[in-house]
């Protein structure tokens, strides 16, 4: 309670409530509460705040309803990707992509350079993973690691 010879008065009355609330200590008055009635500390303090927090709601985007390897869908999916990441104020969208449409989305990217420059494209992990290990594999394929992949 006590850090550096300052006493913080907000965390004694919190202790001294808690304290109370649980008949651990004495008080002249009686106290006719049941049981805890004092939240932990963080709930104490965010009582006694005056400052709001922003509210953040995470929703996923529309469904585009057209053949997803087509590439004017694509191009739909990554422009609606941006406009969401420039309406929120990011400099950068950030948007991931199975194998296939990876392909399909960096050439939509390669031909409109102007539109795209900001959008950074990720094939997705577990495409990653299997390319990495496939090219390991015909890399050290002599040195045994043949065995191990399949």
């Amino acid at each position: 309670m006590c850090v550096n010879g300052k006493v913080n008065t907000v965390d004694d009355i919190w202790v001294f409530l808690r304290l109370l609330s649980r008949d651990i200590i004495d008080f002249p008055v009686h106290n006719q509460g049941t049981g805890q009635t004092v939240p932990f500390w963080t709930g104490f303090n965010c009582l006694l705040s005056k400052n709001s927090t922003d509210v953040a709601v995470v929703t996923y985007p529309p469904i585009i309803d057209a053949k997803p390897t087509d590439m004017s869908t694509v191009f739909t999916a990554m422009k609606k990707c941006l406009d969401m990441s420039n309406e929120a104020g990011q400099a950068h969208a950030i948007q991931t992509f199975d194998q296939q449409l990876y392909a399909i989305a960096q050439q939509v990217k390669w031909s409109r350079p102007d539109i795209f420059e900001s959008h950074i494209l990720r094939l997705g992990g577990f495409h990653t993973l299997s390319c990495f290990i496939t090219s390991l594999g015909k890399l050290w394929a002599d040195g045994g690691f043949s065995r191990f992949v399949g």
